[in-house]
């Protein structure tokens, strides 16, 4: 990751800061990559994190197996059910921050979910491709709450 310290630093600075985050760039830029990174040196461990953020049901899945790695219990879970666990997990361990890969367009159910979770205080990184209404939709709305991060190669 040497060719993205400059990246890495700023992230790093911006999350000692407990801000919300939106990372974007066109597909292959690295951000990913450069999430995992920020997420190995995390000493605190209390990084949630969504490899897959598309719907709100991959969005509430994605970190419960991140954190717990329980497929079989919670696959065929309603989202109702699906919240539940989420938010008994946020209580459990109060994440530093939670990390939301692979966002797109996001719709009211989902945009939703992002606004319950920045009310409750709780830091967001969200990757996307872009900040326009045709990558995020609905998200665009509260971009101005983000520290925003363009990743190009």
């Amino acid at each position: 990751m040497f060719a993205r310290e400059e990246e890495l630093r700023l992230i790093k600075s911006v999350m000692d800061c407990g801000k919300n985050i939106i990372i974007y760039g066109e597909e292959g830029t690295g951000k990913s990559a450069v999430i995992h990174e920020i997420i190995s040196r995390r000493k605190s461990g209390k990084v949630l994190y969504s490899h897959c953020s598309k719907t709100l049901k991959e969005s509430l899945i994605n970190p419960i197996l991140f954190y717990s790695n329980e497929a079989k219990k919670i696959n065929n879970k309603n989202i109702p059910m699906l919240r539940k666990i989420f938010f008994a997990m946020l209580d459990e361990i109060a994440p530093e921050y939670i990390i939301f890969d692979h966002v797109e367009l996001v719709k009211p159910k989902l945009y939703s979910f992002f606004l319950y979770l920045m009310d409750k205080k709780i830091p967001l990184i969200i990757i996307s491709r872009g900040i326009k209404k045709k990558d995020i939709d609905h998200l665009r709305m509260v971009l101005f709450d983000f520290e925003k991060m363009e990743m190009t190669n």
